[in-house]
């Protein structure tokens, strides 16, 4: 069964759990937030991790890659993600947590993730500037081994009501 993330075909009140991983910036964040409190259980939870547009501006793309950050302006920031759980009446903000992760990759890898549009923000670009933007992108980077800190932000939110115990 297919459907959109803002109108899921689920019974309501069915779901402990709802997960989005690296996505939410391709939905209506509002209507998702909407339709997720709907399925949820009460007690039930929300897991949204993502990277804000400030986390994204200190990746190896957001610092090199030509265009990327402009391209790129679908990324919710932390403080917009708490204030559209708080517009739910039914969600209710339970945390957020940052997680960082040191990396490093070698221009030729870069490379073919760029060409592979290894990230959604790729597919912004038409394939001649894509291939432009690459090459200046391999020429500008500092080293032979590259390193930097991707950084990302996990908003967990519960389902309002009482949660129904075993037994």
């Amino acid at each position: 069964m297919r459907s959109t993330a803002e109108s899921l075909p689920i019974r309501t009140g069915s779901l402990d759990l709802v997960t989005s991983f690296n996505s939410v910036h391709h939905f209506d964040l509002g209507r998702f937030l909407v339709a997720v409190a709907r399925v949820l259980r009460p007690g039930g939870r929300l897991f949204v991790y993502t990277r804000t547009p400030e986390q994204n501006a200190r990746t190896v793309w957001g610092r090199y890659f030509p265009g990327f950050l402009e391209r790129e302006q679908r990324l919710y920031g932390e403080r917009a993600l708490r204030d559209a759980v708080r517009q739910v009446a039914d969600l209710a903000l339970a945390g957020t947590r940052t997680f960082s992760y040191q990396r490093s990759s070698t221009p030729e890898r870069l490379r073919a993730q760029a060409e592979g549009r290894h990230y959604s923000t790729f597919s912004l670009y038409a394939p001649e500037e894509l291939a432009a933007a690459t090459d200046a992108f391999v020429a500008s980077l500092p080293g032979p081994e590259v390193s930097w800190v991707d950084e990302y932000l996990l908003v967990v939110a519960r389902r309002r009501g009482h949660a129904r115990r075993a037994g």
